[in-house]
């Protein structure tokens, strides 16, 4: 797991389409939000061992108990 720092607020964003990629953008325009998103989870495993935007997606939905 990556280091957090008391400022950030480490995240994991339930999606790994445009929508996922959309999300990242404004929370990185909005770094005053303090998110950081450290992984995606994908809805099949289709992307999994991919990455958007260069935040990894590190499973599916059924995979999340794993993880």
């Amino acid at each position: 797991m990556l280091p957090s720092t008391s400022r950030e607020i480490r995240v994991l964003i339930v999606s790994a389409d445009q929508s996922a990629e959309f999300l990242l953008r404004a929370l990185r325009l909005h770094g005053a939000l303090r998110y950081r998103v450290v992984g995606l989870i994908a809805e099949s495993n289709a992307w999994h061992a991919t990455s958007i935007a260069g935040v990894p997606v590190l499973g599916s939905i059924e995979q999340t108990s794993a993880l």
